[in-house]
């Protein structure tokens, strides 16, 4: 490269320097236009709304707590003057903000200039990869989708008065379908709407939250290149999947281009997975994390996958007609679509296939079989299998030819095995073992190839005499279930090395006789059932431990009441003093429920002291009157209320007119019976001018509900047959000036004057409620059972009616 010489008296630049001039022009360029593009992006977050319905409310409350967090928001004021267009800045806003929030409301579509907002948003989602979260504040989503109710009224209103072309309405129709498709939130009465804002507060800061990847310091060239590879790809015209591919020697920016393009186009792509399908309520996910689907749905989406392929079940992606699996298998038809496969049939129809059936079904990943027999190879199934469900397994372990590294769940109940494996199996992927009820299983395999094991099950595992050490290397384990396994001796030492550990059930293990004190390792462990075993002592590290929250030990049968709480009786009663090494407050803070069985009040007296500490309490009483007695005793120690204010009262539906504040406090095993009870309440339930509610009637069922003036109400449980009770649902309602909340609750009495028992829950425990504390509460209430139930709040609540409903499976 040369160059001429310059007219003027400057000296020359030299070739280095001339290069380096340019550099620095390019980067003071791309400099500049970085800046003038943050400087242009002034808001994170535009509210586009329908000022009429919400601006006083909803998204005024929305907008505060986004200022609050520290989020920028352009709030358009449509209250203002202004023309049919919007204008010029508005644009600019909506064009310059990173996510836009829309919050549909009746009249939302009764206004241009808010479907021209919309239009603008949704245009800003397809080019330039903006977010947008829809809000249906008081609309379902499928009248904005459709536009049908009283949205649908609205925008037909709007129609009838701007006697628009059909070009402008279907641009609206289409930003609306557009939009309602979208996973957004869903508020359909102001009793949610607190806790929605929070939600979507929450969902904004994770987005705006999104760290851009680390291009480079100053890079040059870049920019122009990111653009030439976003318009190839398209993404505004094509919802398919891409996959961008760069060849390239290396140091020749392929890495830096790539991190560019994800900076640019990222937040185009909205969040999926089961969060998505939740918010769309096609899914649903309950208090134990157990996925569920509606049957409706279930059923929907089976049909779906049948008419892909009516004539030729071995082109569907999965098998579960009876008829058809039963074919591919016979057949031996199966092809490599096959990606799932059930068949269930009883065990005196137990039929027989080939193993070579699944030859081709090379992507098979799940498999579900009950009652059928494989002869043949192993080899022939997928190695893609995630999931492997085979009840009544019928071979004696599982065949050395059997690929299953890749097994991330095996079910194999009632199986006919010996031993799980003859020769070592390493399988990196497995989280699940459940060999329940192998009635020949007589040792368990070498855990230290299952290196990330989540749930140990082995229920019913009567030859089953030992535990293999190696249990102790299982670093991941959060459930261990050997219920039932009757010659199982103690276990190995190694286990108390489970520092992972949540759950572990030991019920019915009638030759463990011993827990070591080395419990007190297991930091993790929260459920500790040991039922009907041959356990006489429990180690003092048990209550030590911070982490145990539920503790069942019931003796065998002779055992006249349970062995942990005859232990800290003895430690509690007047005539011996607590161990040297123990504080007094140690033990207690960290006890959880506690049984006093056959108790006196002189005794119920010397641990009063200790009630507020404790997570739930159970008393038996000898006698009705003692457990009037109890009952203020307990009432007492908790500094909460007296004998008199607890008295009965006569049943009255006179409050039902009344302004009120409710708190709802579930009893018993969480079901989705209880979920949709509490919705129904919440939607035949007004709100006043006061923020308080007004009652009306519901459509339960007058044998199931019942209510009282006052904080108790008594009742007697009806005989429902066929069905059994799951929980109990008490609503309390209070007529103070401030808002009733679960802080102000102290606890839940449940008094059972047929039984003469008393069971006291603390808000902590409700809050937490554990399925086992659960059940327990529910199988002590049988039909015929005369029950009262009284709720404790803090002095300055005034508890004016308090209704329970009984909820059956």
């Amino acid at each position: 490269m040369s160059f001429s010489k310059p007219r003027s008296k400057v000296p020359p630049l030299t070739r280095r320097e001339l290069v380096k001039t340019q550099i620095a022009k390019s980067i003071t360029d791309s400099v500049k236009r970085s800046t003038e593009a943050s400087d242009i992006r002034s808001y994170e977050v535009f509210l586009s709304f329908r000022g009429l319905d919400t601006r006083a409310s909803f998204t005024s409350h929305l907008h505060a707590s986004l200022q609050n967090d520290g989020i920028s928001v352009f709030m358009d004021d449509d209250s203002l003057q202004r023309g049919d267009h919007i204008s010029t800045s508005l644009v600019k806003a909506i064009e310059d903000s990173r996510v836009s929030v829309i919050v549909f409301s009746t009249n939302y579509a009764d206004s241009r200039w808010c479907l021209d907002e919309l239009v603008k948003i949704m245009e800003c989602r397809r080019t330039i990869g903006q977010v947008v979260l829809p809000v249906f504040y008081g609309v379902d989503p499928s009248e904005v989708r459709h536009q049908t109710g009283q949205f649908g009224q609205a925008f037909q209103t709007l129609l009838n008065r701007m006697n628009q072309e059909h070009s402008l309405s279907q641009k609206w129709r289409d930003a609306l379908l557009e939009a309602a498709g979208l996973a957004g939130f869903v508020v359909l009465n102001s009793r949610n709407e607190r806790e929605a804002i929070n939600h979507i507060v929450e969902k904004i800061t994770l987005l705006l939250d999104k760290t851009d990847l680390f291009v480079a310091d100053n890079p040059v060239g870049v920019e122009s290149r990111v653009q030439d590879t976003t318009q190839q790809l398209g993404i505004e015209q094509s919802n398919n999947v891409l996959l961008l591919g760069m060849w390239g020697m290396g140091g020749t920016g392929k890495t830096t281009i790539a991190k560019a393009i994800y900076n640019k186009i990222g937040r185009n792509f909205e969040e999926i997975g089961i969060s998505v399908l939740v918010e769309r309520s096609l899914v649903t996910v309950d208090d134990k994390n157990k996925l569920g689907m509606h049957d409706l749905l279930r059923d929907m989406g089976r049909e779906i996958i049948r008419e892909k392929s009516p004539k030729e079940p071995e082109e569907r992606s999965r098998l579960w007609f009876h008829e058809d699996v039963l074919d591919v298998l016979s057949d031996r038809s199966g092809t490599k679509a096959v990606e799932g496969l059930a068949l269930k049939l009883p065990i005196a129809s137990s039929k027989c296939f080939s193993t070579k059936a699944f030859k081709k079904m090379k992507r098979l990943r799940l498999l579900q079989l009950v009652g059928i027999r494989l002869d043949g190879d192993f080899e022939y199934l997928s190695r893609n299998l995630r999931w492997l469900c085979w009840n009544g397994f019928p071979l004696t372990c599982i065949p050395s030819d059997f690929y299953q590294r890749n097994i991330v769940s095996m079910e194999l109940e009632n199986s006919n095995m010996r031993v799980v494996w003859k020769e070592t199996q390493r399988m990196e992927m497995l989280k699940i073992l459940n060999l329940s009820h192998s009635h020949h299983l007589m040792q368990t395999p070498d855990f230290s190839n299952l290196p990330n094991l989540e749930k140990l099950i082995l229920v019913d595992c009567p030859m089953l005499s030992e535990v293999s050490n190696s249990i102790g290397e299982l670093n991941k384990i959060l459930s261990i279930n050997l219920e039932d396994c009757i010659n199982l001796c103690n276990l190995p030492r190694s286990i108390y090395k489970l520092t992972s550990l949540k759950t572990l059930i030991l019920s019915g293990c009638l030759m463990i006789d011993t827990l070591e004190e080395d419990i007190e390792q297991m930091e993790s462990l929260t459920t500790l059932i040991a039922n009907n075993t041959g356990i006489t002592r429990v180690p003092f590290s048990v209550v030590r431990s911070k982490s145990i929250g539920y503790i069942s030990l019931c003796g065998y049968e002779g055992f006249s009441r349970d062995v942990f709480p005859s232990i800290i009786w003895s430690w509690m009663s007047p005539t011996n003093n607590f161990p040297s090494q123990f504080q007094t407050s140690t033990i207690m803070s960290s006890l959880v429920p506690l049984d006093v069985p056959h108790s006196s009040s002189q005794e119920l007296s010397s641990i009063s002291k200790y009630l507020p500490n404790l997570r739930s309490l159970w008393v038996e009483c000898s006698s009705e009157d003692q457990l009037s007695l109890d009952t203020t005793i307990i009432l007492e120690a908790l500094c909460t209320t007296n004998s008199k204010e607890l008295e009965p009262t006569t049943t009255t539906s006179q409050v039902s007119k009344i302004s009120l504040k409710s708190l709802f406090i579930q009893l018993g095993v969480n079901c989705q019976v209880t979920n949709i009870l509490k919705e129904k309440i919440l939607q035949n339930t007004t709100v006043d001018e006061s923020g308080g509610c007004v009652l009306l009637d519901d459509s339960y069922p007058d044998w199931l509900s019942f209510n009282c003036d006052g904080s108790s109400v008594i009742f007697e449980v009806p005989q429902v047959e066929g069905h059994n009770l799951k929980s109990l649902m008490c609503i309390a309602y209070s007529s103070t000036p401030d808002n009733i909340t679960s802080d102000g609750l102290i606890s839940v009495l449940v008094k059972n004057y047929t039984k003469a028992t008393i069971q006291l829950y603390k808000r902590e425990t409700l809050a937490s409620f554990k399925d086992e504390e659960g059940e327990r509460l529910v199988s002590s209430i049988e039909p015929g059972d005369r029950v009262e139930v009284v709720v404790v709040f803090e002095s300055g609540f005034i508890v004016k009616k308090t209704t329970i409903y009984l909820i059956y499976d």
